[in-house]
């Protein structure tokens, strides 16, 4: 039998004896556990670890931020071996912070949470803090250095992948949030001149795009076939961040037509790389934001940028010990 028909029996099995049979992995997933193994590693992802006395009296004073607390502890629950399911968490986490923030902070209420508070999220909060906190600014510099090929990748597939949108509504929506960014003049060149006569991009086009596409995340110019085009500042990397490649990776979970990151044979050793990547990324971005909601409530401050910064410095460095992202 094929490793696809192999798979599929392993699928039916697992699903007909459960919850008896608990486990089904994959040749990755067996590596990914081994690797973690030799290296003495237990989880990936390194926790932000806060200040008790100073959690407890924000706690007693702000039953809110409590709430939102509980919210990122679900993160860890799926790890170290589905970093899918806690990129959702993650996620969702980020998100409830945004929109209390929002309401505190602009009276925001009951908005889209990109189409409304993109902006002011970038601008306002996140870059702000970047200006102000050079252990942030460091953090999120560490942070865009490790990005994700795969997810970077995955976003340029619905940018331009135009034969998708009759069936992927969302599609066009991420074509629409990467013009805000990188001018459409650009995203039409790149088009024309990656594409070929039906409009198909192979993976070799859609890789080298990709590759580009990291570099102007992180400060450097990138030609794209004869236009060269200078790095984004840091408001439009935030963006790029959430709007396309986060929030596209968001959108394809719940929306979209793919194949159980972890339980088929798609599963390969840079899938963890994505999702990892993925979650720490949501992850990093909900504690900034918690930190800036505390702040903007006047609450002892019980995450601090020294903590964000030593969750991804530590974290990177676990990923990329043991974990594939060949984005040189």
């Amino acid at each position: 039998m094929t490793e696809e028909e192999n798979m599929w029996l392993a699928q039916i099995g697992y699903n007909n004896s459960w919850p008896k049979q608990t486990v089904l992995t994959t040749q990755a997933a067996t590596l990914f556990m081994q690797r973690m193994l030799e290296n003495g590693l237990k989880q990936i992802l390194a926790p932000v670890v806060v200040d008790k006395d100073d959690a407890m009296e924000a706690f007693k004073a702000d039953k809110q931020i409590a709430k939102i607390y509980t919210c990122v502890l679900d993160v860890y629950d799926m790890l170290p071996q589905r970093p899918d399911l806690a990129f959702d968490a993650a996620w969702r986490t980020f998100e409830y912070a945004v929109e209390t923030y929002a309401n505190v902070a602009w009276s925001y209420k009951d908005h889209p949470f990109v189409e409304t508070v993109k902006d002011k999220l970038c601008q306002e909060v996140l870059c702000h803090l970047s200006d102000k906190e050079m252990e942030l600014q460091e953090a999120f510099s560490m942070l865009f250095e490790a990005l994700s090929l795969n997810s970077i990748q995955f976003a340029v597939n619905r940018i331009f992948y135009e034969k998708q949108l009759s069936v992927a509504t969302q599609t066009h929506h991420v074509y629409d949030r990467a013009k805000d960014i990188i001018d459409k003049s650009v995203l039409e060149h790149i088009r024309k001149t990656y594409a070929g006569e039906q409009g198909y991009m192979d993976a070799k086009a859609i890789r080298d795009i990709s590759r580009r596409i990291y570099r102007l995340m992180n400060n450097q110019d990138a030609d794209f076939q004869g236009l060269v085009v200078k790095p984004l500042d840091m408001r439009a990397r935030f963006q790029m961040l959430i709007n396309v490649i986060l929030y596209t990776s968001r959108c394809e979970r719940f929306h979209g037509d793919i194949y159980s990151p972890f339980r088929s044979t798609r599963t390969k050793m840079d899938t963890f790389y994505n999702y990892y990547f993925l979650t720490l990324a949501s992850y990093i971005l909900f504690w900034s934001v918690l930190h800036k909601l505390l702040s903007q409530k006047h609450l002892p401050l019980f995450v601090t940028p020294a903590s964000i910064k030593a969750c991804v410095k530590e974290t990177v460095a676990r990923m990329n010990e043991i974990l594939p992202n060949d984005v040189k």
